[in-house]
């Protein structure tokens, strides 16, 4: 494997499999509307793969998906694209994706049985890679894709980020399994042009961000869904959000006549949509997204001076805000839930724990005034 300097210039092969979600682990696909979907699916995975600029093996069985992409940006396109496509339609799926060859053989015989019946025998054999692939999305318990192998974001994985998935363990109490995720950018709301409305470069950065908001709605219905349903997998989607608000750009956020500006979609959806807010949080395990929100916040965010909220006081007025709505929503408590450091950092959660005696502080002196 070849990491280049600054880009992701792999000498691969990659492999990949991919699962869609059928009847018994989606929360919106009933038998009568899953062959149709599962068409579309198809569809989608075809089309996709023909508009690649490399090298590409694709076998498809029922709902399942096998592919060898021998350039690793194009690879990562593919299932960017995959999921913008498919998401929306509620068509959802899990994947892997690792380096290495499908090492295809392939097995086919047309002969006769010994009473002189037709015989016919037809399929394929894969190598280790795929294997691995499988197994590493069989123990997914997400949506999305799952990177596994030796590429790490440090070293020049452009496109390769930590996140976890949470799993049940058997004190009925919250695990999460650390993993690797592909990055999904989404850049902030832009800030309309005043001089200008109709610039074309704001109208089609907002163009994007509504079908990043539409997007981002659709993955929250489904869990929502499934929350409402005896299934139980609403947590399916908690790692795929994760990913995305790591993947967003939080530099800009601001407040304004005390209302919130400047934010990326996952930002409307989980915290300025009441509607959405409120249901999320009945899902076990989604307080991590709103500790998540704030550390990146913290982190992401700079006042003139190169310093974060953390360590600066001139964004205060920022982080009062974050603290109260945490606050208002009681996710912010005197003892935190156990979450991984990539969501929420030691040091974001330390200066949570500040904020929340200060505010403790100046609501007592309130009290005593009064």
């Amino acid at each position: 494997m070849t990491i280049g300097s600054g880009t992701t210039t792999v000498n691969g092969p990659w492999v990949m499999f991919l699962d869609m979600l059928g009847t018994k682990d989606s929360a919106k696909l009933s038998e009568l509307d899953y062959p149709s979907k599962l068409s579309l699916f198809k569809t989608h995975v075809t089309n996709i793969a023909k508009s690649l600029d490399c090298n590409i093996k694709m076998r498809l069985f029922s709902d399942s998906v096998y592919l060898e992409i021998d350039n690793f940006d194009e690879a990562v396109f593919f299932c960017r694209e995959l999921m913008k496509r498919c998401f929306p339609e509620d068509i959802f799926f899990k994947g892997a994706v690792t380096e290495g060859q499908l090492n295809e053989e392939t097995v086919s015989l047309e002969n006769r049985t010994k009473s002189g019946h037709s015989i016919e025998i037809s399929g394929s054999t894969f190598g280790p890679s795929v294997v691995s692939v499988y197994y590493a999305q069989e123990e997914f318990k997400g949506i999305g894709f799952r990177y596994i192998g030796d590429l790490r974001p440090e070293q020049g994985g452009k496109h390769l980020i930590r996140s976890a998935f949470p799993i049940v363990n058997s004190r009925l109490k919250i695990d999460w399994i650390q993993y690797y995720d592909l990055s999904i950018y989404m850049a902030p709301k832009p800030e309309e042009n005043e001089s200008n409305p109709s610039d074309y470069d704001t109208a089609a950065e907002l163009e994007n961000y509504n079908e990043n908001v539409a997007f981002i709605e659709a993955v929250v219905s489904a869990a929502l869904r499934s929350e409402r349903s005896s299934s139980n997998l609403s947590r399916y989607y908690i790692s795929f959000l994760h990913s995305i608000i790591t993947s967003s750009d939080f530099t800009k956020i601001d407040v304004a006549d005390d209302t919130w500006i400047s934010y990326p979609a996952v930002f409307q959806v989980l915290e300025v949509n009441p509607g959405f807010k409120t249901g999320i949080r009945k899902i076990v395990g989604a307080d991590s997204l709103y500790l998540h929100l704030f550390s990146e916040i913290c982190h992401q965010r700079k006042d003139a001076s190169d310093r974060s909220l953390i360590n600066g006081n001139s964004l205060s007025y920022i982080s009062d805000k974050l603290v109260a709505s945490l606050n208002s929503n009681k996710v912010a408590r005197r003892s935190f839930p156990k979450i991984p450091s990539c969501f929420a950092t030691p040091e974001s959660l330390a200066f949570l724990a500040k904020k929340e005696v200060e505010f403790e502080v100046r609501r007592q002196n309130h009290k005593s005034r009064s």
